[in-house]
C-alpha cells in the first residue's frame, strides 16, 4: 500500500495552464496562478538591444529588450518545445539575418508576458517594502523540481533535468518563481480578509481521515460499519488487520483539491474512493474555514475561479498607475489577465507601441487566467 493516502487522494493540479513560450502550460510552477509562468531569461532593463531596434516593452520606464525575448525563445526551442516552433499560428519571424529562426506569435507574446510580469513583481514588492525570502526561493526550487516534466530527459531527479537548461535561463525561472511566491504571500492576506467578510465558500475546507484498503470488499465492509451500523470509524478500522488497512492520515483540503465524490461527503460518514485500482476509505470529520496561512498556497495551485478573480482584483488595485507599453509586433497588453495578447497577424518591428495600464477601478477578468503566464 502507498505510504501516503492523502497524496494519492488529492486531485492533481492541472499543469500550469501556463501556455507560455516554452509551454508554461505544462508547468504549474508559479504561485500566482494568474501571474506567472516560469519561463524566461535574465531581464535586461536598459537599451534597445541591436542598434535601432525598439524595446519589446516598457513598464513605467523600465525596458524589456527584444534580445531578451528572443533569448527566451531560443532556450526553449533548443530543446524542441513544440509551442515555440510549431507551424501555423501566424509564425513570427525574427529580424532577418540574425539567425534567430521563426517562432509563433503566441510563443513570443507569452515570452514577453513573463518578462513584463517579472518587472511588475519587482515594482510591487518594492512598493510593499517586501522582498523575496530564503523560504520563497526554497519553495520555488521545490515547485520547479516537482513540475519539470517537459525538461530534457536525463538520469536522476527532475532537478537534474532542470540543470539541462542553460544557467541564465534556469536562474531566471527560479527568480521569477520566487518573486511570484513572495508577491502571493504579501497579497494573500488581503484576499483572505475579503473572502472571509463575504463568507465565501472558497475558504471552506473539508477535514478528512483517509486510509488505503486492500481491495473493494474491505472498502465496502468499512463503509457499511460506519454508514449503516453507526460504528465509529476508529472502531471499525480496529477490526481489520494491517494487511487490510493502512494507518489513517488526517488533513484539511479546499474543495478544489478533492475529487467530487469526496467533496460531497457528509460529516460523520465515510466515502469509498477508487483511484487507479487503489482503494481508499475517506472519513469526513467535518468542515472548517481555512486558516489565513493556508490561502497563499491555495492561490498558487487552485483552479477555483473565485480565488483567482479575487486575487486579480487585489492585484489590479496594487499595480494601478503602472504604465505598460508593448511593441505592437508582439500584440497588446491586457491588464486584467496580465498578459500580452498576440496580434492576429505578424507585424513588422516598428517604433509605435500599444499601451495598457491597470484599470481605474477593480475589475475581474471575464475569463480568469488559470495558468501561470497563460496566453
Amino acid at each position: 500500500m502507498t505510504s501516503s493516502p492523502l497524496a494519492a487522494l488529492a486531485r492533481p493540479t492541472a499543469p500550469a495552464a501556463s501556455t507560455a513560450p516554452a509551454a508554461p502550460a505544462r508547468r504549474t510552477v508559479v504561485p500566482l496562478v494568474v501571474l506567472g509562468a516560469v519561463l524566461g531569461a535574465v531581464l535586461a532593463t536598459s537599451g534597445c538591444g541591436i542598434a535601432g531596434r525598439p524595446p519589446a516593452a516598457e513598464i513605467s520606464g523600465r525596458r524589456v529588450s527584444v534580445d531578451d525575448v528572443l533569448a527566451d525563445l531560443r532556450s526553449e526551442a533548443k530543446f524542441g518545445q513544440p509551442a515555440v516552433t510549431q507551424a501555423g499560428d501566424n509564425p513570427l519571424s525574427a529580424p532577418a539575418g540574425n539567425g534567430d529562426g521563426t517562432y509563433t506569435t503566441k510563443a513570443a507574446a507569452a515570452a514577453l508576458s513573463n518578462r513584463i510580469r517579472y518587472v511588475l513583481y519587482a515594482v510591487e514588492l518594492d512598493r510593499q517594502r517586501s522582498g523575496v525570502t530564503s523560504a520563497d526561493r526554497a519553495a520555488a526550487r521545490n515547485q520547479m523540481c516537482s513540475t519539470q516534466t517537459s525538461a530534457p530527459q536525463s538520469s536522476g531527479s527532475s532537478c537534474d533535468a532542470l540543470k539541462a537548461y542553460d544557467r541564465r535561463y534556469r536562474d531566471y525561472q527560479l527568480d521569477l518563481q520566487a518573486r511570484g511566491n513572495a508577491l502571493t504571500r504579501t497579497i494573500a492576506g488581503t484576499v483572505y480578509d475579503r473572502l472571509k467578510r463575504a463568507s465565501s465558500p472558497s475558504l471552506r475546507q473539508l477535514c478528512l481521515s483517509v486510509v488505503q484498503v486492500a481491495d473493494a470488499s474491505v472498502s465496502r465492509q468499512l463503509a457499511a460499519a460506519v454508514n449503516d451500523k453507526g460504528t465509529s470509524f476508529d472502531a471499525a478500522r480496529a477490526t481489520l488487520t494491517t494487511q487490510q488497512v493502512s494507518s489513517p492520515q488526517n488533513g484539511c483540503y479546499f474543495n478544489a483539491e478533492l475529487p467530487t465524490a469526496v467533496r460531497n461527503g457528509r460529516a460523520g460518514r465515510v466515502v469509498e474512493y477508487d483511484n487507479q485500482s487503489q482503494f481508499f476509505v475517506v472519513f469526513v470529520q467535518g468542515a472548517r474555514t481555512a486558516p489565513r496561512r493556508a490561502l497563499a498556497a491555495q492561490i498558487a495551485q487552485t483552479t477555483d475561479p473565485v480565488l483567482q478573480r479575487e486575487f486579480n482584483r487585489v492585484l489590479d488595485q496594487r499595480i494601478r498607475g503602472l504604465r505598460v507599453q508593448v511593441n505592437p509586433r508582439y500584440g497588446r497588453w491586457d491588464s486584467r489577465t496580465l498578459r500580452v495578447i498576440p496580434p492576429s497577424s505578424p507585424k513588422g518591428m516598428g517604433s509605435s507601441s500599444s499601451t495598457g495600464s491597470a484599470p481605474s477601478s477593480p475589475s475581474s477578468p471575464s475569463s480568469p487566467s488559470s495558468t501561470p503566464g497563460g496566453s
